[in-house]
């Protein structure tokens, strides 16, 4: 979620330029989340996205998931996708996601808005039509804020949502789930940073209303320790 400081101004100018989309294609590689969590049972997660392109256009692949303490996939997915900038720190995305757990294989269409708002606060916001839910959204909202010359801390929120409640499993409609979280980074070097922290987790609504019903938990907090790098 890091991207290059430059003025509004001269952002604009080079995607209305002519040779914006002559921009040599570069690469680039970014674990966001690679942690280990506490909790009751404990588990792994991994959240990491490449791009290939330029400023105007590029091609994306995400992936984001959990493991239990013995290592068995508690969810995954992946994403293809194509973005196009659309206005100053702004990539409108499309493709396709599929998940591989929980549940039955799922392949979903996604469209997406990934960019900065004021204040440098990195959005990633992607709706998924199409498979069990009909409709599904998540939004992703982070900040770093640096504290010396190699801290930086990062709050984090996450917000999913369904239209449509799953046939079966614990997810109603409406918003399902809410994580809210704060991560301290130390930078060894600029490309690469441990860190530690604490996020709260919770199910709401409908989603909370079925947990409960079932006798598990909706809500809770979790330590974590993980690496952020990029290149």
């Amino acid at each position: 979620m890091r991207r290059l400081s430059i003025s509004l101004a001269a952002a604009s100018a080079l995607l209305t330029s002519g040779h914006a989309s002559g921009i040599e294609n570069q690469l680039m590689v970014e674990a966001e989340r690679l942690e280990a969590r506490g909790g009751d049972a404990g588990e792994a997660l991994w959240d990491a996205e490449a791009w290939w392109g330029s400023n105007l256009n590029r091609w994306w692949l995400k992936s984001e998931g959990t493991l239990d303490s013995s290592g068995n996939t508690e969810s995954a997915e992946l994403q293809a996708l194509f973005s196009r900038a659309v206005a100053a720190f702004w990539d409108l995305q499309a493709g396709l996601r599929h998940e591989f757990a929980p549940g039955p294989r799922n392949t979903t269409a996604v469209v997406g808005l990934h960019g900065t708002l004021p204040f440098n606060i990195e959005v990633d916001a992607a709706a998924f039509v199409g498979g069990d839910a009909s409709l599904a959204a998540r939004l992703e909202a982070a900040r770093d804020l640096r504290l010396t010359r190699r801290l930086v801390l990062q709050p984090r929120i996450e917000v999913e949502a369904a239209r449509d409640a799953l046939p079966e499993g614990n997810v109603g409609s409406g918003i399902t789930e809410i994580e809210a979280g704060l991560r301290l980074h130390w930078e060894l070097q600029p490309d690469l940073a441990p860190y530690a922290g604490l996020e709260y987790e919770a199910a709401v609504g409908d989603t909370r209303n079925r947990l409960k019903a079932t006798g598990q938990d909706s809500a809770g907090w979790t330590g974590m320790i993980g690496l952020r790098f990029w290149f």
